[in-house]
């Protein structure tokens, strides 16, 4: 279902697409730098942002212990910033007229809120910011305050999988959501009940495979990361909830990681994170292309 959330400035209902606090937005002098130590976690500088994370692992200062009631909740946001929103944060700053005069944009699964307090400092109108764990949207409110972005953005807690919302929204964002079929499947239905016609979905992500042992003992991986492959289904198909839904590519980089195995060999398993751009066809051609060779004309950095 679709949840109320009062953590924020002005909590809004996401069922049906009210505003349903008064503006509590705290001001944002004497914000901690980013080298100062906060109450509940570390404060670090992401895209000039100042976020409350949490402290590496291995600090004495953890930041909070869940009782088994909350470990039983989505708390995958929980202070950390995933490595594919990097590649949707760099499409903002260089294609900000994305977010600009959009009139409203939603961000899913929004953790400590990178990308969609980006897209309110690159000039977006109005940003919803959405998760589901209580913990991750206090931490998300307190980075938007920080920020000083109290009145173009407001934190919302919102449930996958059963938003029969009539709150749709021009652009949604994501980073990293996709974790098993599981969510995707439920992640798929919840960008069909949010996102307006004409409107689209910037989705980053990180593939992953799913690593095992060969008969002869040697290390091997999947060739498809199965969440990614169900997301895209799900959202490529003619469904009850509506008409099959287009997938662009923007951009992709590969990278290798190196990992150990117990008997001392080395294995390089690639990694490759890729934006993605769902909607109609005719929205999906209007983006702006990503300029590989070189900063576009239009970019902020």
């Amino acid at each position: 279902m679709c949840a109320t959330s009062s953590t924020s400035g002005k909590a809004i209902n996401l069922s049906a697409g009210e505003d349903t606090g008064a503006d509590t937005s705290d001001s944002d002098q004497n914000k901690p730098s980013s080298d100062q130590t906060a109450s509940h976690g570390i404060l670090e500088t992401h895209w000039g942002l100042s976020l409350q994370i949490d402290p590496p692992l291995g600090q004495t200062h953890v930041l909070h212990a869940l009782d088994p009631a909350e470990m039983l909740k989505d708390g995958t946001g929980i202070g950390q910033v995933w490595e594919a929103s990097e590649i949707l944060c760099e499409y903002l700053v260089r294609y900000p007229s994305v977010v600009q005069n959009v009139e409203s944009i939603l961000e899913l699964g929004a953790g400590v809120g990178v990308p969609g307090l980006l897209a309110a400092r690159l000039g977006a109108n109005r940003v919803i910011l959405t998760d589901y764990h209580a913990v991750v949207l206090s931490r998300l409110t307190a980075n938007l305050a920080r920020n000083g972005l109290s009145e173009r953005c407001q934190v919302a807690s919102l449930e996958w999988g059963s938003c029969a919302s009539r709150s749709r929204h021009s652009l949604l964002l994501g980073a990293d959501l996709a974790a098993t079929r599981a969510s995707a499947l439920l992640l798929a239905s919840t960008v069909r009940a949010m996102l307006a016609d004409g409107g689209v979905w910037l989705y980053a992500h990180h593939e992953r495979f799913a690593v095992f042992r060969n008969s002869d003992g040697e290390i091997a991986f999947e060739q498809e990361d199965d969440a990614l492959a169900a997301l895209c289904d799900a959202l490529g198909s003619f469904c009850d909830a509506g008409p099959a839904i287009s997938c662009m590519q923007l951009r992709a980089t590969i990278s290798v990681n190196e990992c150990d195995e117990e008997r001392g060999r080395r294995h390089s398993l690639p990694e490759r994170k890729v934006l993605m751009a769902f909607g109609e066809s005719s929205a999906l051609a209007a983006l702006p292309k990503w300029n590989v060779g070189g900063v576009a004309p239009n970019a902020t950095e």
